[in-house]
């Protein structure tokens, strides 16, 4: 059938009112009505009835009928057709019994009653074909499954009775050759045994129908049971004795494909779905439950990347025999309790440690009696565990004169009163009386009313209390008696405290001035308001100024104030001043600057005239010393020679002090100024050194000069004045030393780009100097001790000079000594960095050279 629609398995044609009266005939055969909700068990023993019934009347035919009557009598078709007609109906209503245990019981039942109608109508049609004298078959198998429907739709014992004995009154009807007597006579025992099988049918019927109300009831239970397993959160399943799926929930379903990624299936063995590791594990919990054990346990589940704590509950089913024929096992997913509980706990150990760990004692008490007291309360009470305190009379820690309040106060929490905040008086174990504020609340400890205390140690604050009380009148009493005036204004410029010594300074008394504007009492000069804004509080700093203000009989006073403002600066409360009377200060200063002005006028004096003198004093030197050697190129005796070479040396040596004199005067008059050249460093020192190592060689003294290569050599600075410095240093390294060695080191301390930072290192054997003396030697004319100046000679500048030089080459200068034990002067200086290329002006230092007397008449200058 090409042109047809699949309804089920029945090929429907296309023609609408063909397929419209299929498609009913189909959904009447296949679909239940409203009126057909029935248990499965209850619709099988109605077909059974049906089918034992259908096969009872055939075989009362067969006995008290059929059997009893003679061969070739009118009966005699019936005995042949009444085995056809017991097969057919055993065969019918078997059909019917085995589509009833299937899906398709509908069909079955509705295939029962068609046949019957089917039947029926059969034999009507051939007892008008057949004529009266022919007892159809379809009749006799019609009339089977009429009495067997009779049973399942009847419910009346009447009725039925009826139905039967109607029937057997109009058989004449259908066998006119048989009379009435003739059907009664051998039928009597058949009718009383066919009515009373039909009563008994009948009882069997009504116990069919409790039944059936029982199991309808059931039905219903069953529904509701699996509606609300369904619709539960839980997940439920359930497994016989061989760990078979025996029923399992959506949500079970679900959340274990979630877990597994396996869809269960009833009938199926659970362990199967299992993974390797779990199937031992959960075997063991099935043979427990299995075993009779009801218990539950708790695991964690992966879900959707997420952990899920469950709790499972392993039931035996016990059959009534019992035995246990399975296991019911519901799981709930217990994350969010158990999260609750774990927040719980948490929340509790949390504030069981604040109590614990709180600086505050807490105490309760039940009875009047101590029940739980922290670690505060036993530091508190003096004793060294809580079990010294527990059971003890929460009175026995009360001072006797607070006991009767604390007495009704207890009263008061036991009967669920709040007590406000107060102060009481506690005992320690020892007897040291404790100053304490108390707070109490009424709690349930057990279910009976108790109270806690909660109970603060204000002893040390009493005592602060009371010392800032003495500190305040101390300072009171020392701010009276100050030599400073002491005032205090708040935001409106309002007086509110001064001191005697405030009032004094400005003539007033105390009365005139508290309460007074500070304007009004004090004359404050132009250009003051800025002072007078900050004293009074409006700045956000402590200042301190100096200031000239008119006292109440008008005469004018300097004053320094130091004024500090009070509160924030989005509260200021005013300000706190200190006065000081400094007149007699300012005219000292006034007096001091005068005489200092005098003394730099005096000293510029000097310097000039020493500057004056030297030059005027050098040009007959430089005669002297000229003529000297003039006189020394010239024939003379060994003694005449001597006499020329000290008076020589005579002259250099005031040639040197008078150079010294006139760089002291340089540098104090400020004109001394340093010439910024390119040079050799390594070239300097070595023509520097030269003739110093001469002179040591003549004192039989080792010299070792040390210029490590990472030292720069092409510099930018004033060679003349390094040479200066270093020859004052490493001269008197060798005038002061007599045996041993002179060493001179040189150090690259630090340096950039542009410039370097240099660290020169002399050192000797000599005599050393004193501790107490090193500050000293570096001023103008001073040495470590007179005496060094008779032995050694010198005029106590080089060090002066050289300390001046060296801070005028962004350096500094100094000494590590030990009498006796020899001394090292280190000083530092920067310099500019040439480049490599650079053409500097190459400064040669020699004794006899051009350049020595350019330095001489640089310095001379």
């Amino acid at each position: 059938m090409k042109n047809a629609h699949k309804l089920g398995t029945l090929p429907i044609p296309e023609k609408p009112v063909v397929r419209s009266l299929l498609t009913r005939l189909w959904r009447w055969l296949t679909e239940p009505s409203d009126r057909i909700v029935e248990a499965s068990e209850m619709r099988r023993a109605r077909l059974l009835s049906a089918l034992l019934i259908s096969i009872f009347l055939p075989v009362l035919m067969l006995a008290f009928v059929v059997i009893p009557l003679q061969k070739g009598s009118a009966f005699q078709p019936l005995h042949d057709l009444i085995f056809l007609a017991v097969l057919t109906t055993i065969i019918f209503t078997a059909i019917a019994y085995w589509l009833s245990r299937t899906r398709f019981y509908y069909l079955g039942a509705k295939f029962y009653a068609t046949v019957l109608l089917s039947l029926t109508a059969l034999a009507f049609i051939d007892i008008r074909l057949s004529g009266i004298g022919l007892i159809s078959p379809f009749l006799l198998l019609a009339v089977s499954l009429i009495f067997g429907s009779l049973v399942l739709s009847i419910r009346s014992t009447a009725a039925l009775a009826t139905i039967c004995i109607s029937t057997l009154l109009a058989m004449p009807l259908l066998l006119p050759k048989v009379t009435t007597l003739e059907i009664l006579q051998p039928f009597g025992l058949t009718l009383i045994i066919a009515v009373l099988s039909l009563v008994a049918a009948k009882i069997r019927r009504r116990d069919l129908y409790e039944l059936e109300q029982v199991a309808l009831r059931l039905s219903e239970s069953e529904a509701n049971l699996t509606a609300l397993v369904e619709n539960t959160q839980d997940s439920i399943w359930s497994i016989d004795s061989e760990y078979r799926i025996v029923a399992v929930n959506s949500v079970f379903q679900t959340q274990f494909a979630m877990a597994f990624g396996k869809v269960l299936r009833p009938g199926k063995n659970f362990l199967e779905f299992l993974p390797e590791d779990l199937r031992a594990q959960w075997l063991r919990h099935y043979n427990r439950a299995l075993a009779g054990e009801h218990f539950s346990i708790e695991q964690t589940f992966n879900f959707s990347k997420s952990k899920v704590d469950v709790e499972i509950s392993f039931n035996p089913i016990i059959s009534i025999s019992g035995t246990v024929t399975g296991v019911s096992i519901f799981a709930r997913n217990i994350t969010a309790q158990k999260h609750a509980k774990q927040a719980l706990e948490s929340s509790e150990e949390r504030y069981r440690k604040l109590v614990e760990l709180s600086p505050v004692t807490i105490i309760m008490h039940q009875d009047e009696k101590v029940i739980y007291m922290n670690d505060a309360g036993v530091r508190l009470f003096g004793a060294q565990s809580q079990d010294e305190l527990i059971g003890k009379p929460i009175l026995e820690f009360v001072h006797p004169d607070y006991r009767e309040l604390v007495r009704e106060r207890i009263k008061s929490g036991y009967a669920g009163e709040r007590a406000n905040l107060m102060e009481e008086k506690l005992i320690r174990k020892d007897g040291h009386v404790l100053d304490v504020e108390v707070a109490t609340a009424p709690i349930t400890f057990q279910g009976r009313p108790a109270v806690q205390v909660l109970i603060n140690d204000v002893s040390v604050r009493k005592a602060a209390e009371q010392a800032l009380r003495a500190s305040e009148e101390k300072y009171r009493t020392l701010i009276e008696n100050m030599h400073e005036g002491v005032i205090i204004v708040d935001s409106d410029d309002t007086i509110q405290f001064v001191n005697k010594r405030l009032c004094d300074m400005f003539g007033y008394d105390s009365e005139e001035m508290l309460g007074k504007s500070s304007s009004e009492l004090f004359t404050w000069p132009d250009g003051a308001g800025a002072q007078k804004s900050k004293l009074l509080g409006i700045g956000n700093e402590a200042m301190r100024y100096e200031i000239q203000m008119q006292k109440k009989a008008g005469e004018q006073i300097w004053v320094q104030v130091s004024a500090v403002p009070m509160g924030t600066p989005a509260n200021r409360r005013g300000a706190f001043g200190i006065f000081s009377d400094i007149s007699s200060t300012k005219r000292s200063m006034a007096d001091q600057q005068k005489a200092k002005e005098a003394a730099e006028i005096a000293n510029r004096a000097k310097s000039q005239f020493l500057a004056n003198m030297s030059h005027e004093i050098r040009t007959p030197m430089n005669v002297i010393i000229g003529m000297t050697d003039l006189a020394m190129d010239g024939s003379l005796s060994q003694e005449q020679e001597e006499y020329l070479t000290m008076a020589k040396d005579s002259a250099y040596s005031l040639l040197g002090l008078l150079n010294d004199i006139l760089d002291i005067s340089k540098i104090e008059a400020g004109k001394m100024e340093l010439e910024i050249i390119g040079f050799s460093l390594r070239d300097i020192i070595e023509q520097t050194i030269a003739p110093l190592r001469l002179r040591a060689k003549q004192k039989s003294l080792a010299f070792q000069t040390v210029i490590p290569p990472e030292v720069p050599d092409a510099l930018f600075g004033d060679p003349w004045r390094l040479r200066q410095v270093v020859v004052n240093l490493v001269g008197n390294a060798i005038k002061f030393t007599e045996q041993g060695h002179i060493s001179f080191k040189v150090e690259k301390s630090q340096n950039d780009d542009d410039h370097c930072v240099l660290h020169f290192v002399i050192s000797d054997t000599g005599i050393g100097i004193p501790e107490d003396k090193q500050e000293l030697i570096f001023d103008v004319f001073t040495q470590a001790d007179s005496s060094t100046t008779r032995q050694y000679g010198g005029s106590g500048l080089g060090l002066a000079i050289s300390s001046q030089l060296v801070k005028m080459m962004n350096g500094r200068i100094w000494v590590e000594s030990e009498s006796k034990k020899g001394s090292v002067f280190h000083f530092t200086a920067k310099f500019g960095l040439q480049s490599f290329d650079a053409d500097y002006n190459h400064a040669e230092v020699n004794g006899n050279g051009k350049n020595l007397k350019n330095l001489h008449n640089t310095m001379a200058d």
